[in-house]
């Protein structure tokens, strides 16, 4: 990782930072089997940045519940209600609830992501990231096996409460439609 790059992610296991190796844009962390890991984030920057953060390609936000179910990873929520968000959801990086990681007073300004949220805010609710064979896993029990293994994050500038250009109306015309 770059060491001017503003924001680090690391990987805690028993309260300690377990180091990884780089290659090129890649961060390689041993884990073993009944771990129970833990995804740190530190904003350095003097700027709020929205992140995605996905563990074997689900995310660790929970995701709006769809009746489709072919979408839907079934995973136990934390409550007995019925909630309008599943956690644990299979998604694309673009289209993944996203965590707002403001500066902060001091830097640099943590957050520590502790597992698969099903309730967020106050009284989140979440389940660790326990290491798992990838066939026991939340993912490998779906067949989403192409991204075991796999922590990404990625980092997104905050522009403002809205997007700075949208479309508007131009000038009216007149003629055969698509040419």
């Amino acid at each position: 990782m770059r060491p001017d790059f503003p924001f680090r992610v690391q990987i805690i296991v028993d309260g300690k930072e377990r180091k990884g190796v780089f290659l090129n844009n890649d961060m390689f962390v041993a884990l073993g089997k009944g771990e129970v890991c833990r995804v740190k984030i530190e904003n350095r920057a003097d700027y709020p940045v929205m992140t995605r953060l996905l563990i074997d390609g689900l995310n660790t936000l929970p995701e709006p519940r769809t009746e489709d179910p072919d979408k839907a990873v079934r995973v136990e929520p934390t409550s007995q209600k019925k909630s309008e968000y599943l956690p644990a959801q299979r998604v694309s990086l673009d289209e993944a609830q996203a965590r707002k990681l403001d500066p902060g007073d001091v830097k640099p300004r943590a957050y520590t992501i502790l597992g698969f949220y099903s309730v967020t805010g106050k009284n989140a609710k979440y389940r660790e990231f326990l290491m798992v064979d990838a066939q026991e896993s939340l993912a490998g029990r779906q067949q989403f096996t192409d991204q075991i293994g796999l922590i990404t994050a990625a980092f997104y500038t905050v522009k403002g409460s809205s997007r700075a250009i949208g479309t508007g109306e131009g000038e009216l015309g007149e003629g055969e439609t698509g040419k």
